[in-house]
């Protein structure tokens, strides 16, 4: 008879079980459904020359806005690679870095900086050293008093994760990342002890979408985050969608737009490219939004300023609930990343067919 009671209840714990973990599956986050009439109004705007930032670079990659500041990353520079401008009025502050495998030296391969709102982005900026698997956050204020590199804090990846693309120190203890990996939609490593946790995979890996080995560009994703209201935001690649996690990884909301199933057969150059990065402030998220393969791009490269052929890039806006507030048409200009100024109401971004020259796009909708 009790070896009949603990077969009854063994059967009864796994089914709980089940059920508990399929009910948390459903309802862990929510699902919402966009289109395109789910942005209500449409903005044209037209860019400007960031003529007087220009004067003072040679090849910019990527950019940052940290409060008042303008943070440029220059290519193919060994000394003073890092430039920084005043928003106020433009003018040049400050450059340093140094090339090198030294503790303050940097490789040649430099990520692209994470966007950050809140207390904790104000006094410090974090560099992806991918060359050297090195993440390193450092004092603005010590590069701008004294020309020194003060560091804050600084992590060398463990060997699961060097084949990320994005990571930042989420707190005094813990960096998170996305790309390149096939375990989750982003990672998290402790600094202390080098453990590893991964958030969920959304949408949830099947044989439609791909194979293990397309996971990790499958799910590559750029991310933001929002410190003041512990928001982790992500743009897809490869998925339309916009996926909000809290910081400890626990997926909360997803956006998703219309789009074709990504078949694990289709090449690179052909699938679609939706979101490709974003810009945030406290109140808006504002995320490129591309919906073109490779193979357009390259189409639109080749006929970009001639015979009166252009492409203009949009950028949805949405406010931290997931709300679609208003698309921003970027007139004739192909744009992959963007930093947005609040204080001036400005979105900057480099003209990557323009021989990359920083522009800017001035509205006061830009909060």
């Amino acid at each position: 008879m009790k070896n009949v009671i603990k077969e009854y209840l063994l059967l009864v714990l796994i089914f709980l079980g089940g059920c508990q973990s399929d009910v948390s599956h459903k309802k862990n986050y929510i699902i919402k459904s966009i289109n395109e009439n789910s942005f209500k109004e449409v903005v044209t705007l037209e860019a400007e020359p960031a003529s007087k930032i220009n004067s003072h670079l040679i090849n910019p990659g990527f950019t940052f806005v940290l409060d008042s500041l303008l943070i440029v990353y220059e290519r193919n520079v060994d000394n003073g690679f890092i430039k920084i401008f005043s928003l106020k009025d433009n003018a040049y502050l400050q450059g340093f870095g140094k090339r090198g495998r030294g503790p303050k030296e940097f490789s040649n391969v430099l990520q692209n900086f994470v966007e950050t709102t809140g207390t904790k982005s104000l006094k410090a900026a974090t560099i992806f050293d991918w060359g050297n698997a090195r993440l390193v956050e450092w004092n603005i204020d010590s590069s701008l008093n004294r020309n020194l590199l003060k560091i804050n804090q600084s992590y060398t990846l463990p060997p699961k994760t060097i084949l990320a693309q994005r990571a930042i120190f989420i707190n005094d203890s813990t960096i998170v990342g996305t790309g390149g990996i096939d375990k989750g939609s982003m990672f998290f490593a402790n600094t202390q002890n080098d453990s590893i946790w991964y958030s969920d995979l959304i949408p949830p890996l099947s044989e439609e979408i791909g194979t293990q080995k397309d996971i990790a560009e499958l799910y590559r994703s750029e991310f933001a985050v929002n410190y003041t209201k512990d928001l982790i935001v992500l743009s897809n690649k490869w998925f339309n969608q916009i996926s909000f996690f809290d910081t400890e990884g626990t997926p909360k909301k997803i956006i998703k737009g219309k789009g074709n199933v990504l078949l694990k057969e289709n090449s690179e150059m052909n699938r679609i490219l939706y979101y490709k990065d974003m810009g945030i402030t406290e109140k808006y998220i504002y995320a490129v939004y591309l919906n073109m393969s490779y193979n357009q791009m390259k189409k639109a490269r080749e006929s970009y300023d001639s015979n009166g052929k252009t492409y203009s890039t949009e950028i949805h806006v949405f406010d931290w609930e997931g709300n679609p507030v208003r698309k921003l048409i970027m007139k004739d200009k192909f744009l992959q990343f963007i930093d947005v100024d609040p204080q001036n109401h400005r979105i900057y971004s480099l003209d990557t067919f323009s021989n990359s020259k920083l522009i800017f796009f001035e509205n006061k909708l830009i909060e």
